[in-house]
């Protein structure tokens, strides 16, 4: 027997387990001014409820390119239903960084927005 249940109430069920919170940034397309002075990626959005989960096998790390230590394996990345985020963004969630490999994981059922990410440091 099938029934529906109401989007709201699937969403705000779905909140509960997002218990840590996140900010996302974003990269102005233009990475540098003129010299060559970097600009600072903007605020998407801050304190943003979200939860981190290892996508598959076991999370393993290694010696960063840009230095540190970063992660072999994928990670995902949930947030609030709706939420703006883009490939490429970042989502600093408190001393780890991760940076979105993908557009959001679609579904025509939306409980939480889901990405893929890597973690940068």
């Amino acid at each position: 027997m099938a029934f529906n249940v109401p989007m709201g109430l699937l969403q705000s069920v779905s909140n509960q387990f997002l218990t840590e919170t996140c900010t996302i940034t974003r990269q102005a397309p233009g990475v540098a001014t003129g010299d060559g002075t970097p600009i600072s990626p903007t605020t998407v959005a801050s304190n943003v409820p979200c939860a981190v989960m290892a996508r598959g096998a076991r999370p393993t790390e290694t010696d960063g390119p840009r230095g540190g230590i970063v992660s072999m394996s994928d990670w995902i990345v949930h947030l609030p239903a709706g939420q703006d985020v883009a490939e490429g963004d970042q989502i600093a969630v408190g001393s780890r960084t991760f940076e979105v490999i993908g557009p959001p994981i679609g579904s025509t059922v939306e409980p939480t927005r889901v990405v893929s990410c890597v973690e940068i440091k």
